[in-house]
């Protein structure tokens, strides 16, 4: 993706200043913290790798080196929110515990073909992210940490107690949401955050070079490759934040000039966030995010909803995603009028669920408890890419 962003560089202090379109400042490095000098998996794939951390963001970043050895960068970044809003949980403009829940707004199409909207959401406040990076001589490590803020909006609204035709126990009456309780409007904010660091060591210089990296937090799901979700939508209607943990092994080698050949591991994963509940029309008196209850019956056999369309009874909420991925390229030519490179790439992708149901007689007692039996579904998927790239500069 072309990037676009201003630098004012201050030599003389050590200070270096971006603004504009560019990698997120967790992304690795390197060396320092220096634009164009960020650390990509060389894979033909552009969404890159499971595990990898980045996005490509509008941001104001400040950078203070000390020196040759160390660096420090802040940086306020673009905010969006991933909203689970699958199986068992609320969607936009649904209802939990008396509140109608508003956490995504259509745009206009600018930019866009003829019908599609640029939907948004309601963030309050950018993401912000430090990071301190040290190049002490031998290899470059990375520590860093992200704050987000994830908001909604809420209406008050009067519950159904005893349903007219067509309404849910539970649920608003939505006849009637729109002019009842004035006033009981509530915005929400709820944090988010989390922490990782990064290691790239010269194992053999000019040879072969290894990397690693973790995060783990609250609400990180955007940042990594696999966009897992950030926040699901809590019994009270503001957003609950998903625990998650990314990580990420590769390794470059050099065996002469002209030619990489790459390997990567890595692997995303979530953790449930769901509650007991009176019922609000969700599966068995659960809401929110990997709930136990979840049809898996019909994962991995060929049912009538394959052919006619319908409930497949294959809910498969993502737990978890792993992949390896190895590939070379190849430098055919190089010089004054640019750079001819061929590659070749395999990837292995794994994708776990979360527990469900595996016969429909099973029903929930409460959290993580189930009467009958229940299991996760998984699928994998090989791929094969190949590359012939020109670089003109």
């Amino acid at each position: 993706m072309r990037q676009g962003y201003f630098t004012y560089d201050n030599t003389e202090w050590g200070f270096h200043v971006l603004a504009g379109q560019a990698w997120s400042l967790l992304t690795q490095n390197k060396i320092g913290i220096t634009p164009r000098q960020e650390n990509i998996p060389l894979t033909a794939d552009h969404n890159y790798v499971v595990g990898f951390d980045f996005t490509r963001n509008w941001q104001l970043r400040v950078v203070k080196d000390f020196g040759s050895w160390a660096s420090f960068g802040l940086s306020i970044e673009n905010p969006a929110e991933l909203v689970y809003a699958g199986t068992g949980a609320v969607a936009n403009g649904g209802n939990v515990g008396g509140w109608l829940v508003n956490f995504q707004n259509a745009g206009s199409s600018f930019l866009g073909s003829g019908g599609y909207a640029n939907n948004f959401t309601t963030d309050v406040a950018p993401d912000i992210i430090g990071k301190v990076a040290l190049d002490p001589g031998w290899g470059h490590y990375e520590a860093f940490g992200i704050a987000r803020f994830f908001n909604d909006n809420t209406f008050g609204c009067f519950v159904t107690q005893v349903p007219a035709a067509g309404q849910t126990p539970g649920l608003c009456n939505t006849v009637a949401a729109n002019t009842l309780f004035q006033g009981q409007q509530s915005q929400r904010t709820t944090s988010g955050e989390g922490v990782g660091g990064s290691v790239l060591l010269p194992i053999w210089p000019k040879y072969v070079d290894f990397q690693a990296s973790a995060m783990y937090g609250k609400g990180i799901g955007r940042y990594g490759a696999s966009a897992l979700s950030d926040v699901v939508v809590a019994p009270d209607g503001s957003l609950s934040p998903i625990k998650a943990v990314h990580a990420l092994t590769g390794i470059v080698v050099h065996p002469w000039a002209g030619l990489d050949v790459y390997a990567y591991a890595g692997m995303e994963r979530a953790q449930p966030n769901y509650w007991s509940i009176v019922s609000t029309g969700s599966v068995s008196n659960l809401t929110g995010f990997g709930i136990p209850t979840a049809i898996n019956t019909g994962c991995n056999i060929t049912t009538a909803a394959s052919f006619t369309g319908g409930t497949s009874n294959c809910a498969a909420i993502n737990k978890e995603l792993e992949e390896v991925t190895v590939g070379f390229w190849q430098d055919f030519y190089k010089g004054n009028y640019g750079r001819v490179a061929g590659g070749f790439e395999w990837e292995f992708v794994r994708r776990l669920s979360f527990p469900g149901v595996g016969g429909t007689a099973a029903t929930a007692v409460g959290p993580g408890h189930l009467h009958g039996s229940a299991g996760s579904v998984s699928t994998s998927d090989n791929v094969f890419m190949t590359s012939l790239r020109y670089y003109p500069f």
